[in-house]
């Protein structure tokens, strides 16, 4: 499907005139439901990763997060030897409080063995000590639709299935909106497509992804600082 089957696909079912802004909803307020049900999706399932590089610098902990990451999901240190731990600041806390780290640990410089992630930065700790190339594997954010001719998730093949999921997501939001209780059905059928795509993941884990990355398996818990 393309952005105009998709939108074609939701008037239909909405009862709406085929013509351009002719009905309740424009085309523009379905577009931006489409756009945020794209995110949404792949947010939520994992679906589209990238990988970006970048060199540390002496004495930086914080990197700025590439714009197109969504969520971090490994980080790398002298790409892609070594494996940088997840950890929070909190984490951080406890085990400075308990002596297994220096306190305080925002001072402690050496080669890194963790990284945290807030909304736009990518933190290393401890401080970097030399440069090296840095890297991370995160969620792609995917093209908006803007035009007849654009297809979703950037014309992901493996993901063509699951276009429908769209459709619903706009059904369930705007029939929501409108009091109409008949969006619980397309809730459903959104909520059970989210399932298929991480089922199709965890089978084919070898041929989901526009940018054949080596995934890991997903669910990776924090673990302790490999100290």
């Amino acid at each position: 499907m393309n952005l105009l089957s998709v939108l074609k696909e939701i008037k239909r079912s909405l009862k709406e005139p085929s013509g351009v802004d002719a009905g309740h909803w424009s085309d523009d307020a379905l577009i931006r439901r489409v756009n945020i049900g794209q995110r949404k999706i792949v947010r939520l399932t994992s679906c589209m990763e990238a990988s970006w590089e970048a060199s540390t610098v002496i004495a930086q902990r914080s990197y700025s997060k590439p714009l197109l990451c969504l969520r971090v999901l490994r980080a790398y240190y002298e790409y892609a030897g070594k494996r940088l731990y997840p950890v929070t600041t909190a984490d951080l806390d406890i085990y400075a409080s308990t002596g297994k780290i220096s306190s305080p640990w925002t001072d402690e410089t050496g080669t890194p063995t963790n990284y945290y992630e807030t909304l736009r930065n990518v933190w290393l700790y401890p401080i970097p000590d030399s440069v090296v190339t840095f890297g991370i594997e995160g969620i792609l954010r995917p093209d908006d639709l803007a035009v007849d001719a654009d297809i979703p998730f950037n014309d992901e093949p493996y993901l063509i299935d699951y276009h429908d999921l769209l459709v619903s997501f706009v059904l369930w939001r705007c029939l929501l909106e409108d009091g109409n209780e008949t969006f619980a059905v397309h809730q459903k059928d959104f909520m059970e497509g989210l399932g298929s795509i991480m089922a199709d993941m965890k089978h084919k884990p070898d041929t989901m992804g526009t940018f054949d990355l080596v995934r890991s398996a997903k669910g990776t818990t924090r673990g302790p600082l490999p100290l």
